[in-house]
């Protein structure tokens, strides 16, 4: 028999840690999306970019 046993508050505290830090990245993440939705134009009217290269600068951050 094996003799390691989790202890339940342990498997919470790992479960809410788990929680906070998905939360964390999901919250992360739809920044980044609005920052590069944002600044799109502005890079499209500063360098002179066409519609297909500011398509592929978009693309670049899947």
């Amino acid at each position: 028999m094996v003799a390691s046993t989790v202890d339940s508050t342990q498997a919470n505290v790992n479960a809410d840690r788990l929680f906070y830090g998905s939360c964390f990245a999901l919250i992360t993440t739809a920044f980044s999306f609005s920052i590069r939705a944002g600044i799109l134009e502005q890079l499209g009217a500063e360098f002179g970019l066409s519609a297909a290269q500011l398509g592929f600068i978009g693309s670049m951050w899947f």
